[in-house]
Parts: structure tokens; C-alpha cells; sequence
């Protein structure tokens, strides 16, 4: 309460207020300090690329994308519920924007939130067979309220990322949700995957 102190006893003097309002602002200004300080930690944890608020996104660019939709999604209603989201389309129509506006407005709303690009993730889980972290990286993953996978699919999978990354979606069922964006269709990722 330290950092607003001598400003709210200035206001208080001026405007009169009573003991119990200038507590009251003290009271509100440390809420709102924690609550900024909470945000900052669930977005450098989230390791988003881009700070991005939806309202940056120019939806005119691509009237094709949902923007109803999309702002929906934005209320984060799917995450308390543990479904998932997948974007698909060809490069340049806004996919990773919106993953990282949808992530941050979760971490806006208390979720915590993790975000890869497809690579970086199968890097790191491989890894954890490297130098024995497996489990705890793995289970960094489990652990999140929403994973954001970005370019899932640029490339075929070889047999143990792909065991790693059909474990991660096991475990993830039902525990959390799931933003994921690729240039492929759905249909087209049965081939990506050694065994199909």
C-alpha cells in the first residue's frame, strides 16, 4: 500500500474523504496491484511471442474468419468447460494472432496457460528422454488450463515424438483444454504419423 499512499492521502485531505473511504482506495489499489502483478506472472509463464489483445486483430482482413465466433471463444467458456479448438487455413490468414489474443485473454481470466510452437514442444519433450525430465516435463504440460500448440503439422512425425506427442494428448483428455492452429485439415494429419 506503500506505492499509493501519500497520493490517496493527498486526495483524501482534498476531497474529505472518511477514514473508512481512504482504507477502502488503500485496499483497492494493493487488489488492483496483486491483480496486475498475477496477469504478469501467467503471461511470461504462458510464454506467448506477442502480447495481443483481440481488439488488435483486424478481422476486415479476412472477412471469412468467424469474428462472433471468435470473440466468443474470447470469453473462455470452452476452456471451463475442457473442450478444445483447432484452426485451420493457409499461411498469412491471422491463425497465430489469434491463438496468442485467445491466450491471452485466458490468462486474463486466471487460466494458466502454455504456448509452443509444435517444434518447440516435441524439442523439449525429447529432451526430457535426454536428461531423465521426461515425467516433469510432461507433466508441465498436464498441468496447464490450456495448451497452445501453433504450426502443428508443417512436417511427418517421426516415431518417438510422435509416441510423446500421443501420450501428452492421453493425458491431457478431459483434464485440459487444447488451441491448436495448423496449414493442414484434420483429414490431412493421418499421414504425418508413422502409424496412423
Amino acid at each position: 500500500m506503500l506505492a499509493t499512499l501519500d497520493v490517496r492521502q493527498q486526495q483524501a485531505q482534498a476531497e474529505q474523504w472518511s477514514y473508512a473511504e481512504f482504507l477502502a482506495r488503500l485496499g483497492e489499489d494493493e487488489l488492483a496491484r496483486r491483480t496486475d502483478q498475477a496477469l504478469t506472472r501467467r503471461l511470461a509463464a504462458a510464454r506467448l511471442p506477442h502480447i495481443t489483445p483481440l481488439a488488435t486483430f483486424d478481422f476486415h482482413y479476412n472477412p471469412k474468419i468467424p469474428a462472433r465466433q471468435i470473440r466468443e471463444l474470447a470469453a473462455c467458456q470452452w476452456i471451463r468447460q475442457h473442450h478444445s479448438v483447432c484452426f485451420t487455413g493457409p499461411v498469412g490468414v491471422g491463425k497465430s494472432h489469434l491463438l496468442q489474443a485467445l491466450g491471452y485473454a485466458a490468462c486474463q481470466q486466471e487460466f494458466q496457460v502454455a504456448y509452443r510452437k509444435a517444434s518447440q514442444l516435441f524439442q523439449d519433450l525429447a529432451g526430457g528422454h535426454a536428461d531423465g525430465t521426461f515425467e516433469r516435463r510432461l507433466r508441465g504440460y498436464l498441468t496447464v488450463d490450456l495448451l497452445i500448440v501453433d504450426d502443428f503439422g508443417l512436417r511427418e512425425l517421426s516415431a518417438p515424438v510422435a509416441e510423446d506427442f500421443f501420450e501428452l494428448v492421453c493425458q491431457r483428455e478431459q483434464q485440459g483444454s487444447w488451441l491448436l492452429a495448423s496449414n493442414r485439415e484434420p483429414a490431412d494429419w493421418y499421414g504425418l504419423f508413422p502409424n496412423p
